[in-house]
């Protein structure tokens, strides 16, 4: 979580996030996402949005959020 919420404070949150986890820690991104999207509001929720949609795992992060509220 705590690295997840330092990405975002920096420039490019993605590249961010890309720089310190292994390609295989997808399991870990979608965890951490889940966790992380509905703890931000505004600007800090948009940049969530763009770092799963630039790590190629927006789809995945939104169903598995939905299968959470059901």
């Amino acid at each position: 979580m705590n690295l997840g919420l330092g990405c975002l404070e920096e420039r490019d949150p993605a590249a961010c996030l890309r720089e310190r986890l292994h390609p295989a820690d997808r399991q870990s991104l979608l965890r951490l996402f889940a966790d992380l999207l509905p703890k931000v509001r505004g600007e800090y929720a948009e940049r969530v949005v763009t770092m799963m949609r630039e790590l190629g795992l927006r789809d995945q992060c939104l169903e598995r959020l939905r299968s959470r509220l059901a």
